[in-house]
């Protein structure tokens, strides 16, 4: 934990200073914080699949995967705070009980399931860039054609069951099986939310196809 709490200063920093610098440019926050999430996304997928392809060592892995992490589940922590309204009273809290378990992950279980388990779990985030797609997507809304939304829209929804539901569930049950109760109840935690969000990603571009046909 005391290594963690070593990085979280430094890229806490980090990060607040992008998300200003780049409010300061598109004056708007939410724009912000949403690149802010595609580049720590990015950037720790980057790093599983370069420890996965035996590029990078232990030390450095887990060094770098909590410097790019602990900054922005802490940041972003403190943002959902100040914009509670704005975000709902669930989905806030949803979001926080997520970045806590990311913060608890990377005190105590990071270094513990290596090689295959910890980095395999980072590969969730491969979703989030098509999710602020689909958000700035809603933002232009007229402006963009209703292909390029809906062909990120399948990407999301691939990403989210093959990535956050089928390899949870698979990290979970790997969890429970061999008797790593810890390590099953974390992914257990994770699988809960991943399943509410898809189900609700779901029907959100659900919704908006049958909107898109209808106004054809």
């Amino acid at each position: 934990m005391l290594t963690v709490l070593q990085t979280l200063l430094p890229s806490f920093i980090f990060y607040r200073s992008l998300t200003v610098n780049l409010h300061d440019k598109f004056k708007d926050i939410f724009l912000a914080v949403r690149i802010s999430s595609t580049f720590h996304s990015v950037s720790t997928v980057c790093c599983a699949v370069l420890y996965l392809s035996g590029m990078l060592s232990d030390d450095i892995f887990v060094s770098s995967v909590r410097l790019l992490m602990s900054g922005f589940f802490t940041y972003d922590i403190i943002h959902i705070l100040d914009n509670y309204k704005y975000y709902g009273k669930t989905p806030s809290q949803v979001f926080i009980v997520h970045h806590l378990l990311g913060l608890y992950g990377l005190c105590y279980l990071l270094p513990e399931y290596l090689p295959y388990v910890a980095p395999t779990t980072l590969l969730t985030e491969v979703t989030t860039p098509f999710i602020n797609l689909s958000w700035y997507g809603n933002k232009m809304s007229g402006k963009l054609k209703p292909s390029w939304y809906f062909v990120n829209a399948v990407c999301v929804l691939a990403g989210f069951v093959v990535f956050r539901v089928g390899n949870g569930t698979y990290l979970m049950l790997t969890g429970f099986t061999s008797g790593e109760y810890r390590l099953g109840l974390f992914q257990l935690a994770l699988l809960i939310m991943n399943v509410g969000w898809t189900s609700k990603l779901y029907k959100l571009y659900l919704a908006d196809w049958r909107k898109s046909k209808l106004l054809r």
